[in-house]
């Protein structure tokens, strides 16, 4: 999403990052926002709409609106697919086309339009479908669906020019399923970092967004889905409220489909708040809010080693320690960087001794995690280095042969 609105602003960067190098860029999306439910700007029968910011061109795309994850949630992505396809096939040949995965359906119709007008197709793997129905959605792997799937996902990694992983241990992943290993490309989830001098400090922060001066606030920010886990957290609070009542405020920042149920969920629990999304630009100034950022995720075999949660790399960069319960990579790299403490995920208590073992840490050790923090996401999670090492590898690929 353009900055401004609520949600990942993954490709916006990127695109603005790819044209200030001196390509032509056009992201082409949906205009149905998934976590708030709504059109931002189509109204039937308007199909699609432009937008222009600076050199970055930005299409959208109409698709069918959904609530809850029925049939109608199918059928938006089969709509966009349909919509995208369309679109494109009246557009000039571009040199590459690039496909996303929040879902494959979406990135086979841009696959599909690539060999139409034969040019280079790039498949980016940010979920890794069907496992993620596997595991976290308990398909058997001989479903239709799956197998569907599974075989869209096969013609992708094998066909497509390069492939670029957010997740590194996602590498063996996609290599298993077709692709070369000279087509892999790591380029994670990052974070455009802004300068922390022109940011309030933490009283200022508070003063701004209302927060408690005389506690130890935890921030998290983002979706409230089954995937996140967030019923973990509010455990974790209910075992605060018993063990150490008054001490803590843990806010909760974000919508989506699970955020009702969490509210009922926590009414008797008094260390908990729950607040609406904030656009992304005030997410920088809102972290300062706070002593630590805390991350859940469901305890699934896919997340061990297939995510790439980009609300970690805005946590890093805040200069601020964290507090994650996921299994895998992710955990491994919060201790081995010494950036905060972890959990074993979706297990309360542990989660809440985390919470408790890091505000009784010195406050010099905190920021001490929260500098390493902020080096990681200067040096690894830049969304300027991520997106020079996709502009490096387009020049690359696109140079004629001699």
């Amino acid at each position: 999403m353009p900055i401004g609105l609520a949600g990942g602003t993954r490709h916006y960067e990127i695109g603005k990052a790819l044209s200030a190098q001196g390509f032509a860029v056009e992201v082409i999306t949906s205009d149905f926002h998934i976590s708030e439910h709504r059109h931002l700007l189509l109204r039937w029968p308007r199909l699609w709409k432009s937008e222009s910011f600076g050199s970055l061109r930005w299409r959208w795309l109409w698709a069918s609106g959904y609530k809850r994850n029925n049939w109608r949630r199918h059928l938006n992505l089969l709509t966009f697919a349909g919509s995208l396809f369309t679109f494109g096939v009246f557009r000039r040949t571009p040199a590459v086309i690039i496909g996303s995965t929040p879902h494959l359906i979406a990135a086979f119709a841009a696959f599909l339009l690539a060999r139409l007008k034969r040019c280079h197709f790039y498949l980016e793997v940010r979920d890794l479908w069907p496992q993620v129905l596997i595991d976290m959605g308990g398909k058997s792997p001989r479903s239709p669906v799956v197998r569907i799937l599974g075989w869209m996902e096969g013609v992708l990694y094998r066909n497509s020019h390069r492939v670029l992983v957010l997740a590194p241990g996602a590498v063996d992943y996609v290599r298993e399923r077709g692709a070369s290993a000279d087509k892999i490309l790591w380029v994670p989830n990052g974070v455009s970092l802004v300068d922390l001098e022109s940011l309030p400090d933490l009283d200022q922060a508070r003063m701004e967004f209302k927060v408690d001066h005389d506690r130890f606030v935890l921030l998290y920010t983002g979706a409230h889905g089954t995937a996140n886990s967030l019923a973990t957290l509010v455990q974790a609070a209910a075992i605060l409220d018993s063990q150490a009542p008054g001490q803590f405020r843990i806010i909760l920042v974000g919508d989506g489909m699970e955020k009702d149920c969490l509210i009922n969920q926590s009414r008797d629990i008094e260390c908990l708040r729950f607040v609406d999304p904030v656009p992304k630009s005030d997410l920088p100034r809102l972290l300062q809010a706070a002593d630590a950022l805390v991350l859940t995720l469901l305890d699934v075999p896919v997340f061990r080693y297939g995510v790439s949660p980009r609300k970690l790399y805005d946590y890093y960069s805040a200069a601020k320690p964290v507090v994650v319960n996921i299994g895998g990579a992710v955990s491994e790299e919060v201790e081995t960087q010494r950036c905060g403490v972890t959990a074993s995920p979706e297990n309360p208590e542990a989660l809440a001794a985390a919470i408790l073992k890091l505000s009784r840490m010195p406050a010099e050790e905190r920021v001490e995690m929260g500098l390493r923090s902020r080096r990681l996401a200067e040096s690894t999670y830049n969304m300027e280095v991520i997106a020079e090492r996709i502009g490096t590898q387009l020049r690359e690929d696109l140079q004629p042969l001699s």
